[in-house]
């Protein structure tokens, strides 16, 4: 994956974050999927809408982990599904 997106994976990433926060639908960011393995991000398509507190705020993935935030919100895979589909 290249650092920065490019054009086009910079316009699906803005469409990514207006669907809204998959968890509680208010205004997004795009979040990179965990789990690419030695720290690096999934691909710039690889993504799902978070809001502040979902991505990196008190209940962040960021903040109270991965396994804790898919126990209490779901998988990320299930919501980059919902998204393609979404945007299809």
């Amino acid at each position: 994956m290249s650092k920065r997106p490019n054009a086009a994976e910079r316009a699906y990433m803005s469409r990514v974050a207006d669907l809204g926060c998959v968890v509680c639908q208010q205004p997004a960011q795009v979040h990179h999927l965990t789990g690419a393995g030695m720290g690096l991000r999934a691909a710039h398509h690889e993504i799902i809408p978070l809001c502040m507190n979902h991505h990196t705020g008190n209940e962040g993935i960021h903040t109270i982990g991965k396994r804790t935030w898919q126990e209490r919100y779901g998988y990320e895979r299930e919501y980059l599904e919902l998204v393609r589909e979404t945007l299809a």
